[in-house]
């Protein structure tokens, strides 16, 4: 089984530049798999069409969903999952991966009102997301000024050496 469906939680983070998925965090069991399968898993699926058309998903369970390939299809209902909703984590405009939430193929549907939470929560993970990549944005640029002020202080001290070698 690619999935142990009982109701669980599966994030995937991309790089909103390249596209490519960065990070991914889910309950379920993926085999070894090839960056190029998980790409193809993610762009191909449900999760992909969320990122594209900037919307959340609300997917029955036990059906095809024509907003997924075939083939997604095929491994998801295989694994058992059924009912799935999917949310972008989306901070402006810029998409930084789908938080998502999936249930056996036996378990109750979603609810318009369980994709509505699941969109606030990962509206609030983009916004932390953000904040987080900031901080480190921010940390960056202190590291690259001490390194800066560092090289000046050198430089300073030579010249002055300098300086006072040609004068005595």
């Amino acid at each position: 089984d690619m999935y142990d469906a009982r109701g669980q939680v599966g994030l995937f983070l991309i790089d909103p530049e390249t596209k490519h998925i960065t990070d991914m965090s889910a309950p379920f069991q993926i085999a070894p798999m090839s960056d190029d399968y998980l790409q193809e898993y993610f762009w191909d699926g449900l999760s992909g069409w969320a990122v594209k058309n900037q919307q959340s998903v609300l997917s029955p369970g036990g059906r095809y969903d024509e907003r997924e390939s075939r083939s997604i299809y095929q491994r998801r209902s295989s694994g058992g999952v059924g009912p799935i909703i999917i949310a972008p984590l989306q901070h402006q405009d810029t998409i930084t991966g789908t938080l998502m939430v999936y249930r056996k193929v036996d378990d109750p549907e979603f609810t318009r009102a369980d994709l509505d939470l699941l969109q606030t929560i990962a509206n609030q993970c983009a916004v932390a997301l953000e904040n987080i990549r900031l901080y480190d944005q921010a940390q960056e640029e202190i590291e690259s000024r001490r390194r800066t002020e560092g090289t000046l202080a050198k430089q300073s001290q030579y010249l002055v050496a300098l300086h006072d070698t040609s004068l005595g």
